[in-house]
């Protein structure tokens, strides 16, 4: 069951690298991407992920809370493809999702859902001590240099 579509433009990427502070550019830079693994600009993984979660909480908005998720990036999903969330199984504790494009997944999703008792059960005991302090990184065309 198909549960959203839409086409992620270069605007869609520069305000979710502003947010994220994910200047890649592989999701940024045109002219950067072509030299990178994907050939061009690419849809951040993160912001797939969170389109689908989106996608079934606006479909289903009486859900569990999230206790746990899975996510496959299989393949890339390209600036100004058609993409869709297609809801691929559901119980009541588990939804499988992919992100597919021409009708072939990109990415695949597993969102289990259930009641959490505490932070050590999904494995967070101190998520704090983990974190770092770092400055995000910045992309710049120097960055990157064609090789002689």
């Amino acid at each position: 069951m198909r549960l959203a579509e839409r086409t992620f433009t270069d605007t869609d990427q520069q305000r979710f690298a502003s947010t994220s502070g994910d200047h890649n550019p592989m999701h940024v830079d045109a002219l950067l991407a072509r030299r990178t693994q994907a050939g061009s600009q690419v849809v951040h993984g993160i912001h797939l992920l969170l389109w689908t979660l989106d996608a079934l909480a606006a479909a289903q908005p009486e859900l569990p809370p999230l206790c746990k998720l899975r996510a496959q990036f299989s393949r890339f999903v390209y600036l100004n493809e058609h993409a869709e969330v297609v809801l691929m199984q559901q119980n009541s504790t588990r939804a499988r999702l992919s992100v597919s494009v021409n009708g072939i997944a990109r990415s695949k999703f597993t969102f289990e859902f259930g009641d959490v008792v505490g932070m050590s059960r999904i494995g967070l005991k101190r998520p704090w001590r983990r974190l770092r302090s770092r400055p995000a990184a910045r992309w710049r065309r120097t960055d990157i240099r064609p090789s002689a």
